[in-house]
């Protein structure tokens, strides 16, 4: 029995591939693809990274065979690429009313729910993934961090380092790692992680904001400003570091950085002088 999503999809997307598709002549009319063809044309203009001409073609097959899941799974994976997590996330769960145990669509589901903050719900769909599939490294790495937010540190560890064992050259799971050492007071595991993190990927700015963070808790502040400095202009360095020191509440060091972001752009650096008279004024209590 076709479900609401599958049909709405169906429709829909199929009536904008054919309101795309050119218009022939009968006399001239070759015999219409099989949705066969259709789904091979969609997938090797896929591999070429023409996006809308694959989905164009998997709309047209789905239209024709609407309780084909890995055609609508296709179809949520281009959603997702385009940003669309509404559609993409309707096309996944239309997957899974067709087949509950579909492992791509549980998983790709599942760390887009972490993505909106559901937790619980992306919970259910990736351990029920990784049950099937030790081998899964997102849905691990997404395991990982939804123990992180519910303070269970050692659990998410275990989960990071056996998505490393699938994936050892992820700067993203190896900055998931270290972040959750830094939460488990572990500092000097957490530097490791963050400068292997960088190492494979030099631009990766999440990880160099970890690097400042770790250095500002341990009070290193010169070096939490060279870590800033490699994402960002020296100004908003300083500023950076100046508030992370005073969410410590550190408002000697903060207010010393702060004046330094002004000095280095005292034209358009707003934000540091704000920073810089609440922090005088909580040391003038």
């Amino acid at each position: 029995m076709k479900s609401d999503v599958i049909l709405a999809l169906s429709l829909c997307l199929a009536l904008s591939a054919c309101a795309t598709s050119p218009k022939t002549s009968e006399a001239t009319q070759e015999p219409a693809p099989t949705p066969e063809e259709n789904i091979a044309a969609g997938d090797a203009a896929y591999r070429r990274g023409d996006l809308e001409a694959a989905q164009i073609k998997y709309l047209v097959a789905l239209s024709e065979d609407p309780e084909n899941p890995q055609t609508l799974y296709r179809i949520g994976s281009i959603y997702m690429a385009q940003g669309q997590r509404g559609l993409a996330k309707e096309s996944f769960q239309g997957v899974l009313q067709l087949q509950p145990d579909h492992l791509d669509a549980s998983e790709s589901l599942g760390l887009l729910l972490l993505k909106e903050g559901r937790e619980l719900e992306a919970q259910r769909l990736l351990k029920r993934v990784v049950v099937q599939d030790r081998s899964r490294w997102r849905s691990l790495n997404g395991l990982g961090v939804i123990y992180d937010v519910q303070k269970l540190h050692p659990q998410a560890q275990s989960l990071y380092r056996m998505a490393l064992r699938h994936n050892a050259r992820s700067a993203k799971i190896h900055n998931n790692l270290g972040y959750s050492y830094y939460l488990n007071g572990q500092w000097d595991n957490a530097l490791r992680e963050y400068q292997t993190a960088v190492e494979l990927d030099p631009g990766y700015r999440e990880a160099w904001s970890n690097i400042g963070l770790y250095y500002v808790k341990l009070g290193q502040f010169s070096d939490a400003l060279a870590s800033f400095e490699k994402i960002n202009s020296s100004p908003q360095a300083a500023n950076n570091v100046g508030y992370l020191c005073m969410m410590q509440g550190n408002y000697r060091e903060a207010e010393r950085y702060f004046e330094m972001a002004i000095k280095l752009s005292p034209s358009y650096y707003k934000v540091a002088h704000d920073n810089l008279a609440y922090v005088r004024k909580q040391r003038s209590r």
